[in-house]
């Protein structure tokens, strides 16, 4: 008898060349250390409310199966990128699941010596899609696996720490047509010569810090501050749309982003007021930039509002839980780097042999 386990499963994702047409997995494609990978859905949308017709009693008839879609989600822990120097090579697997979820990247930096890749939002990915899957792998020295593979697939995305020391994780979930769900004879593994062996960066020796921009011009003007916090989180706020066809056989061509409210939530130590009066702040609509600056990874937006602040406990003493939105960069001298209400940053490291 088939038992199937969850601490089994294997996840994959590769990037689309055409957006809504499915990919085929290659071996070098199993690259990302994913956790708490979950099937949250697996739907089909069944004609249910038409089912019954005119017998003279309360019998139904058949429904009729529609569209087909799912969702697939996990986390994973930021780490830095690989470089090798002695081939001029850098690897940052999961880069793919940020450009997935509507970032555009870049790589910066030369390839001989040392390198940093940025990822930030833009219309130019808002319908970069993936083919994502799920396989679960069944007990016994023969398994067999099943594969649940969703197509057009795009991303909401989150990141943060959630606490001191803690590692950066990534939070995914894919949406997208379903586009087979099979039976595997033989099951994929790991890549571990693909896969990333930097370790994950931590919420430590990282500096939380805003300071006044001008309103005007969108360049900062005022003192920095820099937060005592325990935690951060940036919402990407990302909200998408099927694109519905009937010319496909799922009833969706692909999934797309159609907006984007991004969040980024802060919990400094509450402050005196004479050093940094929070509530004025709201209130004069004061604009900040803000940094969270870890060891090889960082946050950046560079224009924000102060949207809401709450008062709260922390183990006895008193912390300023504040929210603020990212909002359009007016100092980018393009239209990309208007767009780019924030960056994410992370740093390649040597590993050459």
């Amino acid at each position: 008898m088939a038992v199937f386990k969850n601490n089994t499963r294997l996840g994959v994702v590769k990037k689309e060349v055409t957006a809504g047409t499915a990919v085929s997995f290659a071996a070098t494609d199993y690259d990302v250390r994913m956790r708490v990978l979950e099937l949250s859905s697996l739907t089909v949308e069944m004609d249910d409310e038409a089912s019954k017709f005119a017998t003279g009693d309360h019998t139904m008839d058949e429904a009729i199966p529609g569209i087909k879609k799912a969702e697939i989600s996990f986390n994973v822990k930021l780490a830095p990128g690989e470089l090798d120097t002695s081939t001029s090579a850098s690897s940052l697997p999961y880069g793919k699941l940020l450009e997935t979820a509507g970032f555009v990247k870049t790589y910066a930096g030369d390839l001989l010596t040392s390198g940093k890749y940025t990822f930030t939002p833009g219309r130019a990915g808002d319908s970069t899609t993936a083919s994502v899957a799920i396989i679960d792998v069944e007990s016994g020295s023969s398994p067999k696996g099943i594969q649940y593979k969703i197509a057009g697939a795009m991303s909401s995305f989150s990141l943060g720490c959630e606490g001191t020391g803690k590692p950066w994780v990534a939070n995914f979930k894919y949406q997208g047509k379903v586009d087979s769900v099979s039976e595997l004879s033989a099951i994929p593994v790991y890549s571990d010569d693909d896969g990333l062996q930097t370790i994950g960066d931590k919420f430590l020796d990282t500096t939380v810090r805003i300071t006044g921009v001008d309103a005007q011009t969108g360049l900062p003007t005022g003192t920095p501050i820099e937060f005592c916090t325990n935690s951060f989180a940036l919402e990407a706020g990302t909200e998408m749309a099927d694109i519905e066809c009937q010319a496909d056989a799922s009833g969706i061509l692909h999934s797309t982003i159609v907006a984007r409210k991004p969040s980024i939530k802060l919990n400094p130590r509450l402050l005196k007021l004479s050093d940094w009066n929070f509530w004025s702040e709201i209130n004069n609509v004061s604009l900040y930039k803000v940094e969270i600056l870890g060891t090889h990874i960082e946050v950046v937006a560079p224009r924000c509002q102060i949207m809401s602040n709450t008062i709260s406990d922390s183990n006895g003493y008193f912390r300023n839980d504040l929210m603020f939105r990212p909002l359009r960069n007016i100092a980018g001298s393009t239209q990309a780097e208007k767009e780019a209400d924030y960056t994410i940053s992370i740093d390649d490291v040597d590993v050459t042999a």
